[in-house]
């Protein structure tokens, strides 16, 4: 994870800034971000990075997991971010061969589920027996490496 302190040193080696004016001024700026977001339903752009946005959430009822009394969680502000296009392609970019697929209302996964719990159900059994598997390893040339 980067930090304030990787920002300001990469601003002063590329720019030529001393490493002070450099923190002084991502300090600086994250400080009128700050101020801007304070209401709610603000919203600050930063052209070639994203938006950030405050809404307000209201208050909802919800259930306490650990006494399964009723309770109300309460209203408050959210911020998000909404990074711009190209930002976004370039996180992306190492999945981009994924293709989207859309699932369908009334499609039955109960086969693939019962699949995967099968396959989970003798990887847990093939690991018990002190097999190690591989991850790339094709299940049918699995051997057991104990004998």
């Amino acid at each position: 994870m980067a930090k304030v302190n990787d920002f300001a040193r990469e601003l002063s080696e590329k720019y030529g800034l001393s490493l002070s004016d450099a923190s002084d001024f991502i300090g600086a700026m994250f400080d009128v971000v700050n101020e801007e977001l304070d209401d709610t339903d603000s919203s600050v752009k930063i052209k070639g990075f994203g938006t950030f946005k405050v809404s307000a959430v209201s208050a909802r009822a919800s259930v306490d997991v650990n006494t399964g009394e009723r309770i109300i969680i309460d209203g408050r502000n959210k911020i998000s971010f909404t990074p711009e296009v190209l930002l976004r392609d370039r996180v992306n970019r190492p999945f981009v061969q994924f293709e989207t697929v859309v699932l369908n209302d009334g499609v039955d996964f109960s086969e693939i589920d019962d699949e995967m719990n099968e396959l989970s159900d003798s990887v847990i059994e093939t690991e018990t027996q002190g097999v190690q598997l591989s991850p790339t390893a094709p299940t049918d040339q699995l051997t057991d490496q104990s004998a």
